[in-house]
């Protein structure tokens, strides 16, 4: 099972970080940038006082993903209800699962584009 959850982290983490270039010419300078067709803001950079590795993505509903490193030890999911959950302790059919497997999709689709 966690080879599907770093899969997905992998998957991810690449998806994002290419959207997040394609809207800031490749500027990873810390800049809050709203990403329409994922209803969310993603966030990476060197201004930001975190690693320049780190990627946060909120969405609307103040859903939350944030990637530490590219381990799913370090990556956490905030749904609605406000707990903070690790990849790691998360199951596959669970609906932090689910959030984050809709958003790459999302991202794939936006990438694609």
């Amino acid at each position: 099972m966690d080879n599907s959850k770093q899969d997905l982290l992998n998957e991810l983490r690449e998806s994002l970080t290419t959207l997040y270039d394609k809207y800031n010419n490749g500027k990873r300078n810390g800049a809050l940038i709203f990403i329409e067709e994922l209803d969310g803001y993603l966030r990476i950079g060197i201004e930001l006082n975190f690693d320049q590795s780190q990627i946060s993505f909120m969405n609307s509903d103040y859903s939350l993903i944030d990637i530490h490193s590219n381990n799913i030890n370090s990556t956490n999911v905030r749904l609605m209800d406000g707990e903070i959950r690790s990849l790691k302790d998360i199951e596959e059919d669970s609906p932090e699962y689910v959030f984050l497997t809709e958003i790459l999709k999302k991202a794939e689709k936006r990438k694609s584009k």
